[in-house]
C-alpha cells in the first residue's frame, strides 16, 4: 500500500509519448530509452550532459546520476558525470549514484574465470566486492548492488546501514531491483519480497502474484501477472500513483516512474521538477 501525501509542486499526472520503446530507464532526475532501431532518446535534468547521450546506435540504456549504454559491440559507452566503463563486452549494465556494474558476455575466456571468479565487474566509487558466482543479471542503487545468479539465488554488496544487502537467506529469484537504500525481489512462488530501510513503508509489498519489480528513492512498483502496475511508498510526487492499463516494463527513478506498455509507448508519472516525466517528442 502505498504511503499517501498530498502531491507537491511538480508533481505530474501520467504522460504517454509518441514512438515506441521497448527498452526505457528511469534515473534521478532524468530519463532514457533505446528504440527497436537502436536510436537513444534521453529528457529531464541536463546539468551534466547525462540527457545528451552519444548519436550513435545502442542495445540498451542504464540510468543512475548519470547515463551507461550498451553499443552494437556491447561495449559500454557512458556520459554525464560518472566514470569510464571499462572496455569489456557486456550483456547487461545498471547506474547507481557512485558506482555502476555489468554482467559481462559469456565467452570462453569468461566462462574459464567464472570457476574462480564473477561474471560482474563493477567501476567508480565500488562498495564491498563482489561475491563470486555466474550472474544474470545485476541492478545498483545509490551506494549499494545486488546480483541474480543463474540459480535465483541474490548476492548484494556495498553500503548495509539500513540492512540493504541483506537479502533473504534461502529465497530463489526471478527479478530483482535496487533502490536508494532498499532491495526488492520477485520470488520464484510470483510474490514480493523486499529489505533495507522502509521509512516510507517502501518494504511493505502487496499479496498477489508478480512478475516485475522496479525500486526507486523511496517507492517501489511492480508488474502483477496481468500486467497491471501497482506502487507503494513514498507518494509526494505521484510516482506511487501508477495510471490503469497495462505494462510489460516498468522502471523507477528518485522521484518519478516510467513504464513501457503492450504497444511499447512510454508513460511516465511523478516528479517532474527537470523534465523527466516529459519526453518533449
Amino acid at each position: 500500500m502505498a504511503l499517501l501525501a498530498s502531491p507537491l509542486i511538480g508533481a505530474c499526472g501520467p504522460k504517454k509519448f509518441a514512438g515506441k520503446y521497448p527498452q526505457i530507464s528511469a534515473g534521478e532526475r532524468h530519463t532514457c530509452a533505446v528504440s527497436a532501431r537502436g536510436d537513444s532518446a534521453c529528457w529531464g535534468s541536463n546539468v551534466d550532459g547525462e540527457s545528451s547521450p552519444p548519436l550513435v546506435p545502442f542495445r540498451a540504456v542504464a540510468t543512475g546520476a548519470y547515463s551507461c549504454a550498451l553499443n552494437e559491440e556491447f561495449l559500454p559507452t557512458c556520459w554525464g558525470q560518472g566514470p569510464e566503463p571499462p572496455a569489456t563486452p557486456m550483456r547487461q549494465l545498471a547506474v547507481g549514484h557512485f558506482f555502476s556494474c555489468g554482467v559481462k558476455t559469456k565467452t570462453r575466456e569468461i566462462a574459464v574465470e567464472q570457476v574462480i571468479a564473477s561474471n560482474v565487474v563493477c567501476w567508480g566509487v565500488v562498495r564491498g566486492e563482489v561475491p563470486d558466482g555466474d550472474y544474470d543479471s545485476v541492478t545498483v542503487g545509490r551506494n549499494h548492488a545486488c546480483g541474480l545468479r543463474d540459480n535465483g539465488s541474490v548476492m548484494c554488496w556495498g553500503d548495509n546501514e539500513h540492512g540493504q544487502i541483506d537479502s533473504p537467506s534461502g529465497t530463489l529469484f526471478t527479478d530483482i531491483s535496487a533502490g536508494d537504500e532498499h532491495s526488492c525481489g520477485v520470488t520464484k512462488d510470483s510474490t514480493l519480497s523486499c529489505w533495507g530501510r522502509n521509512d516510507r513503508q517502501q518494504r511493505d509489498v502487496p499479496e498477489g502474484k508478480f512478475t516485475k519489480v522496479a525500486a526507486g528513492w523511496r517507492h517501489t512498483c511492480a508488474l502483477r501477472s496481468d500486467g497491471v502496475a501497482l506502487c507503494w511508498g513514498d507518494n509526494a510526487f505521484g510516482q506511487a500513483t501508477p495510471p490503469a492499463g497495462v505494462f510489460r516494463e516498468l522502471t523507477a527513478g528518485a522521484l518519478h516512474t516510467c513504464g513501457i506498455g503492450i504497444d511499447e509507448g512510454v508513460l511516465c508519472w511523478g516528479d517532474d521538477r527537470f523534465g523527466q516525466t516529459n519526453m518533449g517528442m
